[in-house]
């Protein structure tokens, strides 16, 4: 569904993602709120109901650190960040 990028685009996005998820980065990022996973799980299934694709539903029990890639999610703003968390 989202293919529409030039290939340097998808290698600057693969090395932050990669860099996103070294050690280092995983450990400065702050763990999920859990209060806030409810609405992630409503975001997610309403993309999935919306778009009709399979979007990965994070666990509203755990609460550690996710990077998702640009295989995951599409689009992220400073609106929208928080819902991902």
């Amino acid at each position: 569904m989202y293919t529409a990028a030039s290939g340097k685009s998808l290698v600057l996005a693969q090395e932050l993602a990669t860099a996103a998820r070294s050690k280092m980065m995983r450990d400065s990022m702050p763990a999920r709120v859990p209060a806030l996973a409810p609405f992630s799980t409503q975001f997610w299934q309403d993309m999935i109901n919306g778009t009709g694709d399979a979007y990965y539903v994070y666990p509203e029990n755990d609460t550690s650190v996710n990077v998702f890639d640009y295989k995951q999610c599409a689009e992220v703003s400073k609106n929208q960040a928080w819902i991902l968390i």
